[in-house]
């Protein structure tokens, strides 16, 4: 009886562990850029790679010196190799600290409870973007980048009106 659970083992055991579920995701390469607006060093910013053969977008944010490091699956694993579209985003926070005060939720909730148009209240609710509205969309950003397997992939955005 023994024999016959060891003998199972032994014959299963290489199976189990050659059975694992291949990796379906793509070769990815790591990329890093900076962001600038105007000449300075744009903090906060989202930068997004998106290219139609990749199952999903690579992301990063800037930190105060402006530089980023896109994320697909894993943090910092870059993005898949070919053009990409680029998007660059930075929303206004609510105050200085990024942090909505007692005061301005007091506020926004006045302007909101005297507003009875849906239209108008979506339109105050709406975050104001820090940097030119172009760059948000990929069809108007104007912001390509190819990705490539052979090359750093350092990329420089600097950012105008």
């Amino acid at each position: 009886m023994i024999r016959a659970l060891v003998l199972t083992l032994v014959l299963v055991t290489p199976c189990l562990v050659g059975c694992g579920e291949a990796s379906s995701r793509p070769d990815l390469h790591k990329v890093t850029g900076t962001v600038t607006f105007k000449g300075t060093p744009v903090e906060g910013a989202t930068v997004t790679f998106s290219c139609a053969a990749s199952p999903r977008s690579a992301r990063g944010d800037t930190d105060a010196n402006g530089k980023f490091s896109l994320t697909t699956f894993d943090t910092n694993d870059g993005a898949i190799v070919g053009e990409h579209a680029v998007t660059i985003t930075k929303m206004a926070s609510g105050t200085e600290s990024g942090a909505m005060s007692q005061e301005n939720a007091k506020e926004m909730m006045a302007k909101n409870m005297g507003t009875m148009n849906a239209e108008k209240s979506s339109e105050t609710n709406k975050p104001k973007m820090e940097l030119p509205a172009r760059y948000a969309d990929a069809k108007t950003s104007g912001e390509k980048r190819t990705v490539s397997a052979a090359d750093t992939n350092d990329f420089k955005f600097d950012l105008t009106e």
